[in-house]
């Protein structure tokens, strides 16, 4: 835990850390700032690379949540479908939607000789989907938000005395902890982590800064000197600590140690995530320094062209990296720069880092302070730090793992365990509709020595139309002629291709493969909600949900140890920032006297208020 004022005693302070890397060539401090951001420099491009490298891992479990997307293409097809608009309309709704002439291709038929669309290829209308992950990792996420998000209160603090001082400092600080969780919406942050932590492999949760206060003034009383004047004073409306939830493939860390030790600060030295942000909003900021200073370098503007999908997939704007085209003279950099943000680029994509990184401050030029602390810096571009801050916490973030191996930097998570079922059980399905539309098939074969022209033609005309099926065909011959003695007697002959005579074989192998599928993942039927498919015993029944428990138990395990190092993060914020005083009601369960030696004062019995 940090005192402040011992650091400020030390000189370790945030106007220090803005000193260190805002100093110019020639000063004492420029040396010591080129050490910390050629480490800078190095620790997020090898992390923003290995990031770009593994990203299909987790965008293929957003994929497969999204299941079938209903983007612009999607709406114009079906009201073609429907008939609702022709195909030339169809046509200009779909380059409306921004596709190309290769993306109408892989949806209509083309005609190569005229260079025109014909119309709309069969097989766009029989693709399905059967969203196996969402409807799975909604059934084990309700399982575990329904038990989390029901605790009063959302953090319970046990201390490890048994005494009334000690139960009682815990009894305030849970109840304090509490007005957090509703101020900073912690529960519905839960509900989302646990959702990630089924479609990822991990989840990390950062303090999004040191300490949160947000202030307003109201009206008091005291100095009113005429009728209708009033006092004034700044009152706190909420202090506490916000937390942010980087997408998984924007975190980057010190892999020399398991992820998972930044819960207990136990290995790794540095963690960090970062986003694509606009520059303008950077440069528009006045609490950030070094505005004018950020630079971007060759080897990085090449390795975001390289990546360019995974912008598609997670950055669908228009916001641009600069290009890298030519050096700019100058610039004292090992990396090559190719040159500096200005105001001509507010529309330009900029990476903005927030760096973690655990220093001894009298080592790294922070002041004299001769103990390891988290520092938290803002990083632009490759190296500049424009914001830095030292981090109350003595952890930096909190980790959420699913059954992840400390041993491996990629693991797959449950919605990648069931990806495979999805995808069979997808194919399955639309080979079953492929099928049907085969049995569609009809071919109404006429006998020309029977059937006059204008009779051929009012067939024709009949079977184009609507009333086929419900109005009756009347052909007239004749018999008498000896000429068609001998002759084939058919008017008419329909061909049409058999339907399947077992349809039931395509659902009862989609059943088989999603009760499989629900096996191998550790379902039950009754977990499901759906009866048992046979009698079972009481044993069974109790055997059965033993399981689910213990499955549960163990999912739980890694969202539990995410909230031990969240708890710890929050009380430790607490103890070293809060600045205002806070009532809580425990006056009537202690006496007086532990109230006093727990250190608080009792405000009002009746009301029950202390003052912390």
């Amino acid at each position: 835990m940090i005192d402040y004022d011992i650091l400020k005693h030390y000189g370790t302070t945030e106007d220090r850390i803005k000193e260190l890397f805002t100093a110019e060539p020639g000063s004492p401090d420029y040396e010591m700032r080129q050490k910390w951001e050629k480490m800078i420099e190095s620790n997020l491009y090898e992390g923003i690379r290995r990031n770009l490298e593994t990203y299909e891992i987790y965008a293929s479990a957003d994929l497969a949540w999204d299941g079938n997307i209903i983007t612009g293409e999607v709406v114009p097809l079906v009201m073609y479908a429907q008939k609702r608009i022709g195909f030339k309309s169809l046509i200009s709704k779909l380059k409306e939607a921004g596709c190309s002439d290769e993306d109408l291709k892989r949806v209509c038929e083309y005609d190569e000789e005229k260079k025109e669309f014909k119309d709309v290829k069969i097989s766009k209308f029989i693709e399905t989907s059967v969203n196996l992950v969402r409807s799975f990792v909604t059934r084990r996420h309700a399982a575990q938000a329904s038990a989390i998000l029901s605790r009063r209160p959302f953090f319970q603090y046990e201390p490890f005395s048994k005494s009334y001082v000690a139960q009682l400092r815990g009894d305030v600080l849970s109840q304090r902890v509490e007005m957090m969780a509703d101020q900073y919406d912690y529960r519905h942050q839960a509900s989302q982590m646990i959702r990630d932590f089924l479609l990822y492999p991990h989840v990390v949760e950062f303090p999004a800064e040191s300490w949160h206060i947000e202030r307003q003034i109201r009206k008091t009383n005291q100095d009113i000197t005429t009728e209708g004047s009033f006092g004034m004073e700044s009152y706190i409306v909420r202090e506490g600590v916000p937390f942010v939830r980087p997408h998984p493939s924007r975190v980057a860390y010190d892999i020399s140690s398991p992820l998972s030790s930044i819960n207990t600060d136990t290995g790794c030295e540095w963690i960090a995530y970062w986003e694509a942000v606009r520059y303008g909003d950077v440069r528009n900021n006045t609490q950030y320094f070094n505005r004018e200073a950020i630079t971007f370098s060759r080897r990085m503007s090449e390795l975001f062209r390289a990546y360019r999908t995974y912008f598609e997939i997670y950055y669908p704007c228009t916001m641009k990296f600069p290009e890298a085209s030519q050096d700019v003279p100058g610039l004292n950099d090992r990396e090559n720069n190719i040159g500096v943000y200005n105001a001509d680029w507010d529309d330009s994509a900029v990476v903005l880092t927030e760096y973690r990184r655990k220093v001894v401050p009298k080592d790294w030029g922070l002041g004299d302070y001769p103990h390891p602390v988290w520092v938290r810096l803002v990083v632009a571009g490759e190296k500049t730090v424009i914001y830095g801050e030292i981090m109350p916490s003595s952890i930096p973030a909190c980790y959420y793992g699913y059954n992840e191996s400390d041993s491996r930097l990629a693991n797959i998570s449950f919605a990648h365990e069931v990806m495979p079922w999805q995808d069979q059980a997808s194919n399955l399905l639309s080979q079953l509709l492929l099928s049907q539309k085969h049995s569609l098939l009809k071919v109404l074969a006429l006998n020309l020595d029977k059937l006059s022209p204008e009779m051929v033609k009012e067939i024709r005309s009949i079977l184009q139309g609507d009333n086929y099926y419900s109005a009756p065909i009347v052909l007239q011959y004749s018999l008498e002629d000896d000429k068609e003695i001998g002759r084939d007697q058919k008017v008419m002959d329909l061909i049409e291709a058999k339907q399947i005579d077992d349809v039931t074989l395509f659902f009862r192998s989609l059943v088989q493969i999603i009760a499989l599928a629900e096996r191998v993942l550790n379902f039950s039927p009754q977990e499901q909600g759906q009866p048992a498919p046979r009698e079972i015993s009481a044993t069974e029944v109790l055997e059965i949900a033993n399981t689910v428990n213990t499955m549960y138990n163990f999912i739980s395990k890694g969202i539990d140890e995410g909230f031990a190092a969240k708890k710890r993060i929050i009380y430790e914020s607490l103890v070293a920032k809060c600045e205002g005083k806070i009532y809580v009601p425990a006056a009537r369960r202690y006496p007086k006297s532990i109230i006093e030696a727990a250190g608080f004062e009792v405000v009002d019995e009746d009301a029950e208020g202390l003052v912390e």
